[in-house]
């Protein structure tokens, strides 16, 4: 059995919990940026190193080491059967959707395995594999979910909607979802929410941080991406996407030797004057500019 955990940070555990196999960690984030149908390309690596270095300053040669060598053991690795090792949250999401185009890409003949975590009768709040001891691994391990034809099938055209420039697509698709992904209708709604409101033209995120920093004339950065991180845990972002995020935001903040605060007062709104200021983000193949948040959700009274 070959093994493919969603992050460094549970590499540890798994070893410690003394399941047999080889494995290797799926260190991208493919829930930001563009991306193409066939994974294992030229065009594919391409798309992502300059996305990643112009968003997250990751360096090529970092990327390389890092990412594509695990990528590049994943593409090369023998075994016929895999288990895929992910969370609940639109980041692991996104990446459990390409991990397993990857893996019908490569060999079509695979058996495919799932874990994925986030609420368990066991647990009163959303957990996370870096929470689960190695004692509880085996366990897991034991209900792991394999991928029939039918669940295979249902993440390919999950795939290609998301590399298309049109993710209404997503609503059709979902309403028959798999069993096994049961975290990821929830996800893609998430994920709908990533793009601007027709209210204010602000995401959830901006949203959010605007109405923080409108209550202090300083925030502490620290404190902030901890707020946006507790707040906003379903995505599963990082301190570094969040830190992308505000910098991304420099027209209407700053942030000083005190903390971040507004450059100008926020009243629910921007002014109209400098929507062309919010940044632009893909997602796969569509842009957050392309479509409103209540083009895939009905508006909530």
């Amino acid at each position: 059995m070959f093994h493919i955990l969603n992050g460094d940070a549970v590499a540890t555990p798994f070893v410690k919990s003394g399941i047999a196999g080889e494995f290797a960690i799926w260190r991208e984030l493919h829930c930001q940026g563009p991306t193409v149908l066939q994974i294992s390309t030229e065009e594919f690596s391409d798309k992502r190193k300059l996305f990643l270095k112009s968003y997250l300053d990751i360096d090529q040669d970092f990327f390389d080491e890092h990412t594509q060598s695990q990528l590049a053991l994943i593409s090369g690795q023998i075994e016929k059967e895999v288990t895929l090792w992910f969370e609940y949250d639109l980041f692991c999401q996104i990446n459990m959707m390409v991990a397993i185009n990857l893996l019908e890409q490569i060999n079509p003949d695979c058996t495919i395995y799932l874990i994925t975590v986030g609420k368990s009768l066991e647990h009163s709040d959303w957990i996370t594999l870096a929470q689960v001891t190695p004692e509880e691994w085996p366990q897991l391990y034991q209900h792991k979910r394999f991928l029939d034809e039918n669940a295979i099938h249902f993440m390919k055209m999950a795939w290609k909607i998301y590399c298309s420039n049109d993710h209404r697509d997503f609503d059709t698709l979902l309403a028959d979802c798999p069993p096994a992904y049961k975290y990821f209708p929830q996800a893609i709604e998430n994920h709908f929410r990533r793009f601007p409101s027709r209210m204010d033209l602000l995401t959830d995120i901006q949203r959010f941080i605007f109405q923080n920093l409108s209550k202090n004339e300083f925030t502490r950065e620290n404190l902030l991406i901890r707020l946006l991180l507790k707040h906003f845990h379903f995505y599963g972002y990082g301190d570094l996407q969040y830190q992308a995020i505000l910098k991304s935001l420099q027209h209407f903040i700053e942030l000083t030797s005190e903390g971040y605060r507004l450059k100008k007062p926020f009243v629910g709104q921007i002014e109209a004057s400098d929507c062309q200021y919010l940044p632009t983000m893909i997602y796969g193949g569509q842009s957050n500019k392309s479509r409103f948040t209540e083009d895939f959700i009905a508006p909530e009274f």
